[in-house]
């Protein structure tokens, strides 16, 4: 075997070997990545939840108040301080 063959070999495995590493960079990055989307996803779950029920209480607030403002619509002393307007 010559010295020519010799540095081929190596540098073919070199090269082989650079790849490989760029793979399981990757490879690992991914995984990183996975775990992240997963979490946030759980998190974005939560967040949906507890939007959804500060929601619930926001409209049943605003329920109450369309009663209010409908009872003080139509109550005498609004009715009286309206037409003398």
């Amino acid at each position: 075997m010559t010295w020519e063959i010799v540095v081929g070999i190596i540098a073919l495995v070199g090269l082989v070997g650079t790849f490989v590493g760029a793979a399981v960079k990757v490879g690992k990055t991914m995984a990183m990545l996975d775990t992240t989307i997963k979490d946030l996803k759980e998190t974005l779950m939560d967040f949906r939840a507890n939007n959804k029920e500060s929601h619930k209480e926001f409209y049943e607030k605003l329920d109450n108040h369309e009663h209010r403002i409908c009872l003080l619509e139509s109550s005498d002393y609004y009715k009286k301080k309206k037409n003398n307007d």
